[in-house]
């Protein structure tokens, strides 16, 4: 069915997908809303879908600051960005335990997410890899897909808003993929490598690596309906900085090896 998008008013966003996205793009939007409206999570509403033009038209959320900006802000205590990195990790976590995971295909990675992994990655518990890639293990939860800091903004009055989600394709390849609750949680974890805060009044700069994934975390178990595995976290956060690092065309030892090191140092 082709639903015509009149032209756009100061309170939509129309976003273009390829034509054979569009369908599960529009599905998963619509389940995030409709999870995020039982859960008290704000997430913008599909108001209309063109499928001739291959666009979704969603309802316009005032929410002018990312997560990405207020950690960039030096002016910003570094309690106000562990305050609101705690609500980001609560948000995720009950995302995860309203939306359903019946129906959908299970373990879709990128290729670069698997490489990065490595022939040598020994899972948690002693598990086998071909066990942990089908969700098996711990519980399966439908993905946002790019839980970064880009999509995780704030309205005029502090309000946490969760946009887009859509795979980001060096880690998720597909709209309706359940998987682990830790490869969303990473994702947003492999931002924190070397975050740094520099407070204005303080004059100097605070590494906030450790205190940020602990505030993710005890945000998302406070609202999900599982504790996070730390080990498969770690795995999988390691694997989506060097995914990311090959994504841009940088997949060099000289690169990962600090890469690698940063993210030691900033785990929890």
């Amino acid at each position: 069915m082709t639903v015509a998008i009149p032209a756009v008013s100061p309170v939509d966003f129309v976003k273009y997908y390829p034509a054979a996205e569009l369908a599960a793009e529009a599905a998963k939007a619509r389940l995030m809303a409709e999870a995020g409206a039982a859960v008290g999570v704000r997430v913008p509403a599909v108001l209309d879908v063109d499928e001739a033009a291959g666009a979704i038209r969603y309802e316009y959320v005032d929410c002018p600051t990312s997560l990405l900006d207020l950690m960039s802000d030096r002016s910003a205590t570094p309690a106000l960005i562990l305050a609101q990195v705690e609500q980001a990790g609560a948000a995720l976590g009950a995302l995860h335990r309203a939306l359903p995971t019946v129906g959908f295909p299970r373990g879709r990675r990128s290729e670069r997410f698997t490489r990065a992994l490595g022939p040598g990655w020994t899972p948690p518990g002693g598990v086998s890899p071909a066990v942990l890639q089908h969700g098996a293990v711990s519980p399966a939860v439908l993905q946002h897909g790019d839980f970064g800091y880009s999509n995780v903004r704030f309205g005029p009055t502090g309000e946490l808003v969760v946009i887009d989600p859509s795979p980001n394709g060096y880690v998720t390849v597909d709209a309706l993929n359940v998987d682990h609750p830790e490869l969303d949680l990473a994702l947003i974890g492999s931002n924190f490598v070397g975050r740094t805060v520099r407070p204005v009044a303080m004059g100097r700069t605070i590494r906030l690596g450790p205190d940020l994934f602990a505030a993710l975390l005890q945000g998302y178990e406070g609202r999900a309906a599982h504790p996070v595995d730390r080990a498969r976290l770690r795995a999988y956060t390691r694997a989506t900085v060097r995914a990311f690092a090959d994504w841009c065309g940088k997949g060099r030892p000289q690169v990962l090896v600090p890469l690698a090191r940063l993210l030691e140092r900033n785990m929890p």
